[in-house]
């Protein structure tokens, strides 16, 4: 089930992570189906979304990942995946790059994180979306097939 998998992917990082843990809030919305996937490399993914929320927090704050059924397009039906912090925001100028690989705003990044989750994202025959608000927070979001 994906609730238990979630909470498993969050721990891990969670427990990588020095304090002070950012205040972690779970929402799986009834009528989630199982996904058909890849779950090492999903869990990369969303691990690697989790980590950049928390890294985006670094006094704490507020981290939410909801997972729903997105209303149907035509007989596409898809997955709602949302990774939503309250840390810095990304400016817009930077957000259409942020999926470029190399592409990186840390000092010690490679710039190849969200590229990773973006490839992988796409094997699934998925898209990913990103929302950001400087100062306000950023959220992900993977939409993934159900099958």
């Amino acid at each position: 089930a994906l609730e238990p998998w979630l909470k498993r992917v969050v721990e891990q990082i969670l427990e990588q992570t020095p304090e002070p843990h950012p205040h972690v809030e779970l929402v799986c919305l009834p009528g989630v189906p199982d996904l058909r996937m890849d779950e090492v490399l999903m869990r990369q993914a969303l691990g690697n979304l989790v980590q950049n929320a928390i890294e985006a927090m670094p006094a704490g704050g507020h981290l939410v990942l909801t997972a729903g059924v997105r209303p149907p397009l035509g007989r596409r039906r898809e997955v709602d995946l949302k990774v939503s912090d309250t840390g810095a925001g990304i400016p817009k100028a930077r957000l259409d790059k942020i999926f470029l690989p190399f592409y990186t705003t840390k000092s010690k990044g490679t710039g190849l994180g969200l590229a990773l989750v973006h490839k992988i994202v796409l094997l699934h025959n998925g898209k990913i979306e990103v929302e950001s608000r400087e100062d306000k927070g950023t959220t992900f979001r993977i939409y993934l097939p159900i099958t």
